[in-house]
């Protein structure tokens, strides 16, 4: 058996630590030296690692993406009716979104930087291309052979796929902006439900 990537392990354990540490003091106040101690390695040793705090932050916010992209994967080879595949998937992401509530604050500054910092626009950006390209073809395809209607975005998939989006991301913003406000997996459930009923 092939012996673990120490060096692979380790940058894990890195971006591990950041989370904690972005979490707890918040992006603009976290220093490099905090994410050192956090992972139990020197100041030094994190730079043959991570040059920069930016660089630590894209390789967060490609973590937080990666189950993401898999949920998708799973939404597109699903074989299930249409409205059902979606209501799987919107569970799945409000149940996943949930049990990080502890870095809530976190990803809502994530969020804050795709605006302001290229390397964080064009990640965000590139999976939001990603997301509206499968789900418009997985609408267009279920309009096509009658399985549901369109009619409310004129028949246009991709204006179907930008709503739901829309529905299920304000959703999800709601609950990082005052968890108290929603309960995120009842309320979004039952928006999610509402949305389908429209088509």
């Amino acid at each position: 058996m092939p012996r673990p990537n120490v060096s692979e392990q380790r940058k894990r354990e890195i971006i591990q630590a950041a989370a904690q540490v972005f979490t707890a003091l918040g992006l603009s106040n976290a220093r490099m030296e905090d994410v050192a101690n956090a992972a139990g390695i020197s100041k030094g040793t994190i730079y043959l690692y991570f040059p920069s705090k930016e660089k630590i932050i894209e390789a967060l916010l490609q973590q937080l993406f990666t189950p993401l992209d898999a949920a998708l994967e799973s939404l597109i080879v699903d074989t299930a009716p249409t409205e059902a595949r979606l209501l799987v998937y919107g569970r799945g992401v409000l149940e996943s979104f949930e049990m990080f509530r502890a870095f809530h604050p976190l990803i809502l500054e994530l969020f804050a930087l795709a605006p302001r910092q290229a390397f964080a626009g064009a990640l965000f950006s590139a999976y939001f291309v990603r997301y509206r390209d499968a789900l418009t073809a997985i609408l267009r395809a279920a309009s096509d052979e009658g399985s549901l209607s369109l009619t409310p975005f004129e028949g246009d998939a991709r204006r179907a796929a930008v709503s739901f989006m829309a529905m299920l991301e304000g959703v999800l913003l709601l609950a990082l902006i005052n968890p108290d406000l929603i309960d995120l997996r009842q309320d979004g459930l039952n928006t999610l439900r509402a949305w389908l009923k429209q088509i």
